[in-house]
């Protein structure tokens, strides 16, 4: 078992991710369709290291050796001196992946059940045409009670603070 490394992003409390330490063995981790496919791309690449967005189902993330933000994941794949990565996020970072990395491996996940963080359909209902709509006609409009509002801003405030 390999020692995982975290980078707690700012919209999750460092408590919400799955505790650093030990990786589950894939061996261990049962017997469900992804975590097979997860055991055949490991075969294929046993020394990759599994990059995943804090996003992803919580028995992807159990078998992750590093948890971050997309920012956080190219970081790590661009520092560590390990040649070969299976990235279980959106897909657009594989590219920036590899012209930082030219000279390693990166290795899209496997899709579950059709459902792939890789190609995540819902990440592509967002254009930059969309966002400027909303906020030139500031619609749709959401209404949130206030103690909600006030709870959902911090983690608002937090990303916007990393990304200054």
């Amino acid at each position: 078992m390999r020692g995982r490394e975290r980078a707690t992003p700012p919209h999750l409390r460092a408590d919400a991710l799955p505790a650093a330490g030990p990786t589950i063995d894939l061996d261990e981790a049962g017997d469900t369709p992804i975590l097979r496919e997860y055991r055949a791309v490991k075969s294929e690449h046993p020394d990759a290291l599994v990059l995943a967005h804090p996003e992803c189902e919580e028995r992807v993330l159990r078998l992750a050796d590093h948890i971050g933000s997309t920012t956080s994941i190219l970081n790590y794949a661009t520092t560590s001196p390990a040649r070969s990565f299976i990235v279980v996020t959106e897909s657009g970072i594989i590219h920036q992946m590899k012209k930082a990395c030219p000279d390693k491996e990166f290795i899209p996940a496997p899709p579950d059940s059709g459902c792939s963080c890789n190609e995540c359909p819902y990440m592509r209902l967002n254009t930059l045409e969309k966002v400027y709509l909303c906020m030139r006609d500031r619609l749709p409009e959401i209404s949130l009670p206030e103690d909600l509002r006030v709870k959902c801003l911090v983690p608002l405030q937090r990303m916007l603070e990393m990304s200054a």
